[in-house]
């Protein structure tokens, strides 16, 4: 077995094991809050935190692997964590409208929220572990298996644009609830963007936090009827009689992070190019020319550096007239060496099998709570 397949047998196991703790958890008849702290507890730190470590550990590698697999290990540019937090507001704000939209699109399609009565915040220690449970670990434990591990799997696939939309998606499916699908591929989308262009998990899972513990506290505070929470009773009746000035706010949101998720991708190049040689090297360069045109004239541009002759068929082509590349006689090892890693790094169909069947599984469970919303 390969790495990708043993990898994907990890991701299906981690899957099952949390459809298995949904089934039992649904008909425990605990209190609402212990419920989902334990919940929260066995869900993550077990299924999706020790399991995964423990199946790694015997199926793959050593620890010092496992920081180098599931991203946590790889160097970025400090910055990246104080933009990670500005992105994390944004994330939680435009949350509001995807969320929004999505109840309102489900609503139409005769789709049934489960009525809940949620955490009851009866003193302060409940909003911490209120946090503990719903912040701090769905931060690491979701951001180690839905980024690290799937990033892992796909390690190989050198599409950034295909790798995210696949982890992006997933992350929603994993929920296996239909109503948290769409607020959720959005987050899954932004964290997975992150990842790839760092490869390091750990700004996606301070953006996870950000998002999860705003949430709860704003819960909390509306609760217990504070000013915060009174400020944010006003919001949600502002937004839901001015839609159309509300919703040009969450475009003005998309824009800004979008906006920083570039600047993101810009300030880690050149660590994420130490780390992947092949990062951004599908063209190869300019091949040398010989003859009479081995070198072609230059000039002096205005701010003193060196540039090739303003001329229009160069300009088109990239070389001039007549000009032959000398691929033929000096093959260029750049291009050799990368072809040849490229082709030892090419993974096979079936090695993607067992991840095939976790999105699946994932899939058709979520696809189940949908029909199950519209028969209640």
């Amino acid at each position: 077995m390969t790495k990708t397949f043993k990898l994907g047998g990890i991701f299906l196991i981690t899957v099952v094991n949390l459809q298995i703790v949904r089934m039992i958890f649904y008909f425990i008849p605990l209190s609402d809050n212990l419920t989902g702290w334990l919940f929260s507890l066995i869900f993550q730190g077990l299924a999706m935190g020790l399991i995964p470590f423990l199946l790694y550990k015997a199926w793959v590698g050593n620890g010092k692997d496992y920081l180098k697999d599931f991203k946590l290990s790889q160097k970025i540019n400090p910055l990246s964590y104080l933009l990670a937090v500005g992105i994390g507001f944004l994330v939680f704000y435009i949350n509001i409208g995807a969320s929004t939209v999505w109840y309102i699109l489900l609503r139409s399609l005769g789709f049934t929220y489960p009525s809940n009565v949620g955490t009851i915040y009866s003193s302060p220690e409940v909003l911490i572990f209120e946090l503990l449970a719903t912040a701090v670990l769905p931060a690491i434990f979701e951001e180690l298996i839905d980024r690290g591990l799937l990033l892992a799997v796909l390690e190989n696939e050198k599409n950034d644009k295909k790798v995210v939309l696949i982890i992006g998606i997933m992350f929603g499916f994993l929920h296996q609830n239909i109503a948290q699908f769409g607020p959720a591929v959005f987050g899954g989308i932004v964290m997975a963007y992150m990842a790839v262009k760092c490869r390091n998990i750990v700004p996606g899972m301070i953006v996870h936090f950000m998002n999860n513990a705003i949430l709860t506290i704003l819960n909390y505070s509306t609760q217990v009827n504070n000013g915060l929470g009174r400020l944010y009773e006003a919001f949600q009746r502002f937004y839901s009689s001015n839609f159309l000035l509300t919703f040009a706010t969450w475009a003005a949101a998309i824009w800004l992070i979008i906006v920083a998720l570039r600047a993101f991708d810009v300030m880690n190049r050149k660590y994420r190019q130490k780390s992947d040689p092949l990062y951004e090297a599908e063209k190869p360069p300019r091949p040398v020319y010989t003859g009479e045109h081995a070198t072609p004239p230059f000039r002096e541009n205005t701010a003193g550096r060196t540039a090739f002759q303003d001329d229009y068929f160069f300009k088109i082509y990239g070389a001039p007239r007549g000009a032959k590349p000398a691929e033929a006689t000096s093959p260029s090892p750049f291009k050799d060496t990368y072809t040849a890693a490229k082709k030892a790094a090419a993974v096979k169909w079936w090695e993607y099998g067992l991840l095939y069947c976790s999105i699946l599984s994932a899939a058709v469970v979520t696809l189940f709570t949908f029909i199950w919303g519209l028969l209640r």
